[in-house]
């Protein structure tokens, strides 16, 4: 069978590699100069600047099973890191080698706001053994109020305001307001990783690896898929040429808003959910610094109420110890979606003072310590979560499409990486069920 996946992030490409292991012709088309799509690593002047996902989790199984089977074990470096919480202009440092014991030390909450947290331990661990990866629909029967709500209703502003709130801002790129509550407890599982992985050569090692399997046309633009009885026609530029294909099968890994532009022929349950995702659009800026940073944490988050443009600062070497030259370092920011929006069409310079002005009271003042810098702007980050998003995935991954010829996959199930392997995996499984 002759299959066409479009899209070479880790969903396409993971989708790609398990039809060509059951022996499917896979070609794999991306419209960007290079593989990894939200895991792209940059490298240049000797720094490696990830623009996306920054570690993998010793819990993503499917994707730490690709990293084994490729041989990529050797790549990863496992690392015990800090995140920094801000409160009145002081950084509060989070151990996660020890969260229990560095939670209770941190002057960030007071006693009767850990208490309070403690207290919702037992409904976070039954929660827990109920979601994974590859389905968040399971946090439907916690998708009926806001996270913001949840706070007003359950917690109290301390929490929100300090601990809550950015921790949705960092990982959902989104406002409490807006998020769904279910979300909190997703995430709170995230501290709860003893430790992580980073791969020494950037996050992209994992893509550019799979890509080396697999026939990758790059630069290459698909203007409309069309599902035509037993096969799939694709159109597409390459080279400034316009081609057509058909193939037995088609897996579309684009976000959702693309995948409707691409496919007139859209079965019901994609197109009725696909309008329903909502995109995060924002930027990241990576700074090739000419001297260390004198910081213990590996990220430091950004709040509402602290630094209301600022999701978070990411260093190495703290996260990714031997990413730059001796003495260098890597800062990359990453910026909230309404001050993205502000900037989009500003020229890069500018963008980056813009960005440096912001992060100034945090770690000081480095502009002159800037050799390398790259702004990358992404139109679809992540789906932006909203009370309701939960029950309509729910909705649609008991209905979605999974015996046809034309199938889709993405991060909109389970976000990151391993969300995105998982859904890769199983349009692959799907698709080859279909023969």
């Amino acid at each position: 069978m002759k299959i066409a996946v479009i899209g070479a992030g880790m969903a396409g490409l993971s989708a790609a590699y398990e039809l060509q292991k059951a022996g499917a012709d896979v070609t794999v088309f991306e419209s960007a100069d290079a593989v990894g799509g939200r895991t792209l690593t940059r490298r240049q002047s000797g720094f490696q600047m990830d623009t996306g996902a920054i570690y993998v989790s010793p819990g993503y199984t499917q994707t730490n099973r690709i990293i084994s089977e490729l041989g990529l074990e050797q790549a990863l470096v496992k690392v015990q890191p800090k995140m920094g919480f801000l409160r009145d202009g002081e950084c509060h440092p989070l151990d996660l080698a020890s969260p229990g014991k560095s939670f209770v030390k941190t002057r960030l909450l007071s006693f009767t706001s850990k208490l309070m947290l403690a207290k919702l331990l037992p409904r976070i661990l039954k929660l827990w053994r109920n979601i994974n990866f590859g389905n968040m629909g399971s946090l439907a029967i916690y998708d009926h109020e806001s996270t913001q709500d949840y706070c007003s209703r359950v917690l109290n502003q301390e929490l929100h305001d300090y601990f809550v709130d950015p921790i949705i801002r960092i990982n959902m790129l989104n406002k409490t307001h807006a998020s769904s509550s279910g979300e909190l407890f997703w995430l709170l599982k995230s501290l709860g990783a003893p430790y992580i992985y980073v791969l020494t050569n950037g996050t992209s090692t994992i893509a550019e690896a799979l890509a080396g399997e697999i026939e990758v046309l790059t630069g290459s633009t698909v203007g409309e898929i069309r599902h035509e009885a037993d096969s799939v026609k694709l159109t597409y530029t390459r080279n400034d040429a316009s081609m057509s294909q058909v193939f037995d099968g088609c897996i579309v890994t684009t976000p959702p808003d693309i995948a409707l532009q691409l496919c007139p022929s859209i079965p019901k349950p994609e197109q009725t959910f696909f309008r329903q995702v909502q995109p995060i659009k924002h930027m990241v800026i990576s700074l090739g610094l000419s001297r260390i940073l004198p910081l213990q944490e590996s990220t430091i988050l950004g709040s509402e109420k602290e630094s209301p443009n600022l999701l978070t600062i990411v260093i190495d070497p703290n996260r990714a110890p031997g990413r730059s030259a001796q003495g260098h370092t890597v800062v990359t920011l990453w910026m909230t979606e309404d001050w993205s929006r502000q900037l989009w069409d500003t020229p890069d310079d500018e963008v980056v003072k813009h960005a440096l002005s912001e992060v100034l009271p945090i770690i000081g003042d480095v502009a002159g310590e800037v050799a390398v810098n790259l702004v990358t702007r992404s139109n679809y980050s992540c789906f932006k979560g909203y009370p309701g998003y939960y029950q309509n995935l729910d909705h649609y991954m008991r209905a979605k499409t999974r015996d046809g010829r034309l199938l889709f996959a993405g991060d909109f199930a389970g976000i990151g990486i391993e969300g995105a392997v998982i859904s890769g995996q199983s349009a692959a499984t799907d698709m080859i069920g279909s023969f």
